[in-house]
């Protein structure tokens, strides 16, 4: 069995501006997943919101939420014009909020198993009465991470406890602190610190893939600047800075999304948020 516990562990984001504001404002807000700290999100994501805001000269604002929870809420609420976010709750977010789908990364997720170098622990099967620490409950990378370890026959009748944190970045931070045998990242999330901890960490296994990031468009936001600012985003990636930005974020490319991509994120929202879909 699984035991499942919060861990508290300090993480700040981006400005938290009330949906009303937002509202009456002539920026476009750009709403991030926090899956990162704030200054992480405005260090890897400012090159591109710089480069689209030049081109299609109109002022974009980055914002986030406190936690994954109040972002899918503040994007139901229609606090965001663009969203960049999970896939599964970019899929929700068309089907519950009608969102319009403006451009996606070409990289497969996919959760990744972290130990520390020094670690005994070097696979799964070393779990056993361990703690492995998780991205929020409602993360596509901990839904996947879960499945695979209820799976691995290892773990019948064992306990595992899950610590659930509240971002990929504090997921990681609690293995470094020794506060857990293993931690979960997504693979883009750990190519963004990859560099900078591959010494002190490594990879003791992975899991099955599934879309990557996407973006996605307040219903009310017009037809023509959704075109203009995928045109951007895509032009961007073709740029140097466009190409330092998908190497530092793990996207590996960006392009329009596609109904197989949106439908293939079906099983994930019905699953993670009890959702039937039709």
């Amino acid at each position: 069995m699984f035991k499942i516990k919060l861990i508290p562990i300090f993480f700040f984001s981006l400005c938290f501006i009330p949906s009303i504001l937002l509202a009456n404002s002539n920026k476009i807000t750009f709403g991030f997943l926090p899956y990162f700290s704030a200054s992480k999100l405005i260090e890897l994501h400012s090159p591109i919101v710089d480069y689209i805001q030049k081109e299609i000269g109109q002022e974009i604002s980055m914002v986030s939420a406190p936690n994954f929870k109040e972002f899918q809420k503040r994007t139901k609420d229609g606090g965001y014009d663009l969203v960049y976010t999970a896939p599964h709750m970019a899929r929700l977010a068309e089907l519950e909020s009608n969102y319009q789908w403006v451009y996606m990364s070409t990289h497969r997720g996919r959760p990744i198993f972290l130990a520390r170098q020094n670690s005994e622990v070097s696979t799964l099967k070393d779990l056993k009465n361990k703690k492995i620490s998780l991205p929020p409950i409602k993360a596509i990378n901990h839904h996947v991470a879960l499945k695979a370890l209820k799976e691995f026959e290892l773990f019948d009748n064992k306990n595992v406890i899950v610590v659930v944190t509240p971002s990929h970045s504090s997921a990681l931070l609690s293995l470094l602190n020794e506060q857990v045998a293993v931690a979960v990242m997504g693979n883009a999330p750990w190519n963004t610190y990859k560099k900078e901890y591959q010494d002190r960490v490594k990879v003791i296994s992975t899991s099955a893939d599934f879309p990557g990031f996407i973006v996605m468009a307040n219903p009310n936001l017009p037809k023509s600047i959704i075109n203009k600012i995928k045109t951007a985003a895509i032009n961007f990636t073709k740029t140097k800075a466009g190409k330092m930005y998908l190497q530092e974020t793990g996207l590996k490319g960006l392009a329009p999304i596609n109904k197989i991509t949106m439908e293939e994120l079906d099983p994930y929202v019905e699953a993670i948020f009890g959702i039937k879909i039709k």
